[in-house]
């Protein structure tokens, strides 16, 4: 195997977290995943409950506690809030392009290592690191599970035994069920039936360093799970599995989508590792022996076929699909620098071009629609939906000089699209790689911080301004998480007496669900109590109710003790 580069590794590293952590608290927590993730890893610390996840104080059985458990940890160090929440991906970006490194240098040579890196860093999917959602560390485990599985068929056919890396492929997939759930088993189980049914190794052997594997695994879930039945939690668990059952039958209406979703979804994020990727991803590898390429083959395929057969689909169901498309990428670029290959490759340069110019009119565009009161008002007559309008609505400053970032990104496709037709001895991989990681950054730094103003920055800050006052904050008619984590809900909040006496608990409202704030008591209670609403939702609040504002399309009430 080919050698690592110590400083390098160090350097890769150290690079990343100096691009991934600075600006961390830029953005306030996007609702739902960001705001609904750390507010559970508040309540964790606010409760003391490190078991069993919980939102509002109600059981939450979507995930695992992982996640939140280092979340947590995260909020203990640096306090709650944006910059907390968001670290632990910070890190685990860092952790996760250092180990394309060590993969690819392991397996086809130092430059190999440092151009998969540079074609990740390339595409948009780099902002993940940035955000405070559960993927980035659950696909970094997945990828180690990924190569040991490899290493393990490797060490068998060269007549070691694999039993160290055996365990280890069930010890990361035990931390990788801890952090999204049993969708881990299902990825791994059929990429690990897919080389018992291929590999000319002795099945018996296989299977018994499978049952290694799922020693590894069941010692890992037991951290967990014996303390949560330990403490006679078997509902939870129950909820949980049932809660997983039902996002594979595609139940969860506003995430179904076409069978196509994740192709679409897969050419945008990944550009332009997405078209690079291609002569390679493509190509027959073989089968009986262990190689690596048909690991990532096969790592593309069974993601994205499983992913595109379940009808819930979310963009970030997908993301394992960037470890597979920049890795092949890189192997375009590779070539390309050390064996200086001179063939044309027309359909590369139609890829660039049409993906390339989709994203650079959508970034060119949008600036000067959201910055021109025209045709601002005409998308808002398009959209004819009360809520979105308002958030449009919202004075936001849209300077036309941000649509230079899509304009960049548009020459540097034109010019692209030329080499590739014309030239037969240059490709301006790199050059493109290089531009789009710029571009990316200049999003997150000039275009998200824009969209988080007309979605929800104006409320979040009201929010913190209320909390500032000792305010108490109840979202009615629609569900958000960002009055649970800005406003601080506590415990004893969460219980409240009606005017006949009647005490009553707070529930997180599910959509166009009302919930028992419209008959609270009118004593005041401990707090000021403000209620947030959706505008064109005719609340029906009492004269005791004062409207205080309209916020990014959402309404403020006050309650007049």
């Amino acid at each position: 195997k080919m050698k690592i580069n110590i400083a390098f590794q160090w350097t890769i590293f150290a690079l990343s977290l100096l691009i991934l952590v600075p600006g961390l608290g830029h953005l306030p927590l996007f609702d739902w995943d960001e705001a609904n993730f750390a507010e559970i890893s508040r309540e964790m610390i606010c409760t003391g409950n490190y078991l069993n996840p919980q939102i509002g104080f109600d059981p939450f059985y979507e995930k695992p506690p992982l996640f939140f458990w280092i979340q947590a940890g995260s909020m203990k160090l640096f306090g709650i809030g944006e910059f907390a929440a968001r670290l632990p991906n910070a890190i685990f970006g860092a952790l996760s392009l250092l180990l394309l490194y060590r993969i690819g240098s392991r397996e086809k040579g130092h430059f190999f290592g440092i151009i998969w890196v540079l074609f990740y860093s390339g595409s948009m999917a780099f902002l993940y690191f940035k955000s405070g959602i559960i993927d980035p560390g659950f696909n970094y485990f997945i990828l180690l599970i990924l190569y040991y599985l490899f290493k393990e068929e490797s060490e068998s056919h060269k007549g070691q035994n694999g039993r160290i890396e055996a365990l280890l492929v069930g010890i990361f997939a035990g931390l990788a069920c801890l952090m999204k759930g049993p969708v881990a088993l299902l990825i791994i189980f059929t990429i690990w039936f897919l080389r018992l049914l291929l590999s000319n190794l002795n099945s018996r052997r296989f299977i018994s360093l499978g049952l290694l594997s799922l020693l590894g695994l069941i010692m890992i879930l037991a951290i967990w799970l014996i303390p949560l039945l330990g403490n006679g939690n078997h509902v939870f668990l129950t909820k949980f599995i049932e809660y997983q059952w039902e996002l594979a039958g595609g139940q969860i209406e506003w995430h179904n989508q076409p069978w196509y979703y994740h192709i679409l979804v897969l050419l945008l994020i990944s550009f332009p590792a997405s078209i690079f990727c291609w002569p390679y991803l493509f190509k027959r590898y073989g089968r009986a022996i262990p190689e690596w390429d048909y690991y990532m083959a096969s790592f593309f395929w069974v993601v994205l076929i499983l992913f595109s057969i379940v009808t819930t689909k979310i963009i970030h169901y997908s993301s394992l699909c960037w470890f597979p498309i920049t890795y092949f990428a890189a192997q375009y670029g590779y070539n390309k620098y050390t064996f200086r290959e001179v063939n044309k490759n027309r359909y590369l340069a139609w890829g660039i071009l049409i993906i390339g110019t989709i994203i650079s009119i959508i970034l060119m565009v949008l600036p000067i629609i959201l910055g021109t009161p025209e045709l601002k008002q005409m998308l808002v007559i398009e959209l004819g939906q009360e809520f979105a309008i308002e958030q449009i609505n919202t004075d936001v400053n849209w300077p036309y000089a941000i649509s230079v970032i899509g304009l960049t990104l548009f020459i540097i496709t034109i010019f692209g699209f030329w080499t590739q037709i014309v030239k037969t001895r240059k490709s301006m991989w790199l050059e493109i790689t290089a531009v789009c990681f710029f571009v990316w950054l200049a999003i997150y730094l000039f275009i998200l911080p824009r969209i988080a103003e007309h979605t929800q920055s104006t409320m979040v800050q009201k929010m913190k301004d209320i909390e500032a006052k000792n305010g108490l904050q109840i979202n009615l008619n629609y569900k958000s998480y960002t009055p649970l984590f800005y406003g601080k809900l506590k415990l004893s909040e969460k219980t409240l007496k009606k005017s006949n006496g009647e005490i009553i608990n707070y529930k997180l409202p599910e959509k166009t669900m009302w919930d028992w704030a419209t008959d609270v008591s009118s004593r005041k209670i401990n707090r000021d109590f403000y209620l947030w609403t959706k505008t064109g939702n005719n609340a029906k609040l009492d004269k005791t109710w004062k409207k205080e504002g309209i916020y990014n399309g959402y309404v403020l009430y006050r309650k007049q003790f």
